[in-house]
């Protein structure tokens, strides 16, 4: 399996879902939480944490190979939150926010200390607002009904 650091606009992505969903996580010191009003600082606090656990991991797949040698797209390092629309206009689903802490999730997850990293309980956070999203939005039951399960079936 290969690692790499993901793009500026992952993170960005990544952060702003953050944002958009007020994601509450267990922080180093304190619990943090990412509120819609929150400001460029914090957010770009926020992406530089992603970003350095997945330089982390890469750092742990590829330990024989300086920064330099191994993949990465670091030309806008550090990491500055730039504001997207996405989410103000309802473009984005959270299906799409799932996809991005997977893909996210898969890069930086070859070092030994992801599991109890700040940016996996961020992640972890992000994902279940997500799939509580979509269970609303989709108002999905609680478990599948035989009314449901026929219906299925007909189709």
């Amino acid at each position: 399996m290969s690692a790499f650091v993901v793009d500026h606009q992952h993170i960005n992505f990544l952060v702003e879902a953050g944002r958009h969903y007020e994601v509450l996580w267990p922080g180093e010191t304190e619990i943090r939480k990412l509120w819609r009003r929150a400001d460029k600082h914090t957010l770009s606090e926020v992406g530089q944490m992603l970003w350095d656990e997945n330089i982390k991991s890469v750092r742990g797949r590829y330990p024989q190979d300086t920064l330099e040698q191994v993949p990465c797209k670091l030309d806008d390092y550090p990491f500055q939150y730039r504001h997207i629309h996405t989410f103000a206009n309802g473009q984005t689903t959270p299906l799409q926010v799932l996809e991005s802490c997977r893909a996210y999730e898969y890069q930086v997850c070859e070092h030994e200390e992801w599991r109890d990293s700040e940016a996996c309980y961020f992640i972890e956070q992000l994902r279940k607002e997500a799939i509580n999203r979509l269970q609303r939005d989709q108002e999905l039951p609680f478990y599948p009904t035989p009314d449901a399960q026929l219906a299925t079936r007909r189709k």
